[in-house]
């Protein structure tokens, strides 16, 4: 399990967080296989380009990862901080490279966002899905709730094994 509380530095006691605070980490593994829980039953394994949630404390509020362990023990509020995986896109491509991935059944993202505001300038969801079209998989699925993912349009429409699922919030 990652230590996410030694990746950012603390803040005192009563004071908020900043808007959004970065911090870029490498990764070993890019996909988490689906051994249980909700999303094993329809899906292989899950992708985050990200860690944490830059979307501010308010948030969605229909976020669960909210209360989830990484959203209640990470190392700031959640909806403060983002974790980039710099690294990810190499690491997707090495795991993809596989003869079993093709059959691969994968969810992006189960636990934030891939088009957090720092995608914008990142490109570490970019980077996958380029990944994606040289090694395609049997399924894919993009959870998003941003608009930034309008970006990547024509990447998603040339993958016809991606499904594009959009968050839409209501009253």
């Amino acid at each position: 399990a990652m230590d996410f509380h030694s990746l950012l530095p603390s803040l005192p006691d009563g004071e908020e967080a900043p808007a959004e605070r970065l911090t870029s980490i490498t990764v070993k593994r890019a996909l988490t296989p689906q051994k249980g829980g909700f999303l094993a039953s329809g899906f292989t394994h899950t992708l985050n380009p990200y860690a944490g949630c830059a979307f501010g404390r308010t948030g969605c509020p229909f976020c669960y990862v909210r209360e989830s362990p990484i959203g209640r023990f990470g190392p700031a509020a959640w909806g403060s901080w983002v974790l980039h995986k710099v690294n990810i896109a190499e690491v997707l491509e090495q795991e993809l490279r596989q003869p079993a991935a093709r059959h691969y059944t994968v969810f992006m993202a189960s636990a934030t966002d891939p088009y957090q505001p720092a995608e914008a300038r990142a490109g570490l969801t970019q980077g996958c899905l380029a990944v994606l079209q040289a090694h395609p998989i049997d399924w894919l699925v993009v959870q998003t709730r941003s608009l930034l993912v309008q970006r990547d349009f024509d990447v998603l429409a040339a993958l016809p094994f991606a499904t594009l699922n959009v968050s839409i919030e209501t009253d």
